[in-house]
């Protein structure tokens, strides 16, 4: 745009115009035809369609071109709009003319306070952050001209990087999502996401236990995953999970502290199981336990309902089917009666656990085994005579045919037992200084009160109900009670020989000598008592 201070209408018929530019240096003479008069310094109109998203947030957008009525861009920094023409200004700026997304017009901006983009979008803008997608239900689009997208659903409360940003014509900020495969999501409405500091994603709030299930995993200090300790002192433990992240790599993260409130770290949620309570996770357990402290509760619930206490179950024995390692420490079993019903939750501290035969005489089964092993082909035990006699001296009821003995050979069933166990390195003496009873350890009543006081036990009424159990392995203690009401009862005790479970082998000593056979007594039986070494 120039400035026309005259003209001239020459005799060939043109109007010239005499031009200057906006420093008043004369540039000539213009035929009239090569310009448009305009009505202010703006100059021409020049019709366009295009957008723009401010860069400066210090300018002036004017409402005329005297520059007397204006506004700072401050407020529409970073926005986009559209411009539908432009103007080259007598001062030799280009201004463009601004709409926002109602069609108000907003002023006459320098061009150097805009930058053109292709589209409503906006400018892209460069950043390094991550999101987490807080809405179920809203589009991450492919284009702004939002006709292809995709739901949200699947991204619901994952964790995704931003890698810029457009400030759209609509006013809103749209996000440029990938995963952490490097794969473009879309634009994503800003408000469908919330800003984290760190791929770890989003703190979502919870209260939950869980128990560690994972003995090498990690647990981490950040989310860099270079500071971390091994979960191996936390495995079977249980801890409080007060929220949870899901990073960037996709994992589910736990926010674990213990019982005193101290935090551990973050776990990925594979290492653990989520628990309905404080108590944790119940795990399988086998085994008889001997009640050995009052005091105790036995709980009805692990909101500490009292059921009952141990002072009246001194030395009772129950079933331990399951455990738990609760937060507060203490590791508590769930008992049941000798009939199979539930009996309550007790602090293991109050009961202690009924091994086998072999730990309570303080040996192997391997042991026992191997020494029964080395004479199953000689006379060392078999073929031993049967003693019969009083209970005056024990020693002489352990003599089997290979030891040298001033008693000569000789042994009744418990004196064989008794015989194989300590030679297998058993201490007797864990038999005969409980009991009251005549013989010591070479009464089969005293090995009964003493192992079922003591040790894990079965008990079956037949020998076939003990033999389709499954539980016999060689070198058991079986024991056959008497029938009290039989004018001639009797017990018999001697040791499982199967090479299977369900194998009726049994080596035992009898009125006929010492022998394999068969599982039986000479006299008969009422109840069989199995007594595993481990």
């Amino acid at each position: 745009t120039y400035r026309v201070t005259g003209w001239y209408w020459h005799v060939n018929g043109t109007k010239y115009l005499s031009v200057y530019d906006n420093k008043g240096v004369w540039q000539g003479y213009l035929n009239d035809g090569g310009a448009n008069v305009v009505s202010s310094l703006g100059g021409k109109w020049n019709s366009t369609n295009q957008y723009v998203t401010i860069t400066k947030n210090n300018w002036m957008i004017w409402k005329d071109f005297n520059f007397k009525n204006g506004s700072s861009t401050k407020n529409m920094y970073q926005k986009t709009y559209r411009v539908t023409g432009w103007y080259r200004h007598y001062n030799g700026t280009k201004y463009l003319s601004v709409y926002d997304s109602k069609g108000k017009w907003q002023g006459y901006l320098n061009e150097g306070g805009a930058q053109a983009v292709n589209n409503p979008g906006g400018k892209w803008n460069a950043t390094n952050q991550y999101v987490t997608i807080t809405k179920s239900n809203w589009t991450i689009w492919k284009d702004f001209n939002f006709k292809n997208g995709n739901s949200t659903k699947n991204m619901y409360q994952k964790t995704y990087r931003v890698t810029g940003w457009y400030r759209h014509y609509n006013g809103t900020k749209y996000l440029s999502v990938y995963d952490n495969k490097g794969k473009w999501q879309g634009y994503l409405n800003e408000g469908g996401a919330q800003a984290v500091n760190n791929p770890g994603g989003k703190w979502n709030a919870t209260n939950q236990y869980v128990t560690v299930t994972k003995k090498n995993w990690t647990i981490w200090k950040d989310f860099n995953f270079k500071n971390g300790v091994s979960t191996k002192n936390l495995q079977s433990k249980t801890y409080r999970v007060t929220g949870w992240y899901r990073h960037f790599n996709g994992t589910k993260y736990l926010s674990l502290y213990n019982n005193k409130g101290k935090w551990q770290g973050y776990l990925n949620e594979g290492g653990a199981a989520k628990v309905s309570g404080a108590q944790g996770t119940g795990f399988s357990m086998n085994k008889s336990v001997l009640v050995i402290k009052s005091g105790y509760s036995i709980w009805n619930n692990f909101k500490w309902q009292e059921k009952t206490r141990t002072n009246s179950l001194i030395n009772k024995t129950y079933q331990v089917k399951w455990y738990y390692k609760h937060m507060n420490g203490s590791t508590y079993y769930s008992l049941y009666d000798s009939n199979g019903k539930w009996f309550g939750y007790v602090n293991s501290g109050a009961v202690r656990e009924r091994r086998g035969v072999a730990h309570y005489l303080g040996t192997t089964r391997q042991r026992v085994v191997n020494e029964l092993s080395a004479h199953k082909h000689d006379r060392f035990y078999l073929g031993t005579p049967f003693r019969l006699a009083g209970f005056s001296n024990p020693e002489m009821f352990v003599v089997p045919n290979g030891v040298a003995s001033p008693y000569g050979p000789g042994m009744n069933c418990t004196g064989f037992v008794a015989c194989v166990s300590r030679r297998g390195g058993g201490n007797l003496n864990r038999i005969s200084g409980i009991t009251s009873r005549v013989g010591g350890y070479v009464n089969a009543y005293n090995w009964r009160d003493a192992l079922t006081r003591n040790t894990e036990y079965y008990s079956f009424g037949s020998i076939d109900e003990l033999l389709r159990s499954g539980r016999a392995q060689k070198g058991d203690l079986i024991y056959l009670e008497a029938v009290f009401t039989d004018p001639f009862h009797d017990c018999h005790i001697g040791i499982f020989w199967g090479n299977r479970s369900n194998e009726n082998r049994f080596w035992h000593q009898v009125i006929d000598g010492n022998k394999i056979s068969h599982i039986y007594s000479g006299t008969p039986y009422s109840k069989v008592y199995l007594f595993p070494q481990d």
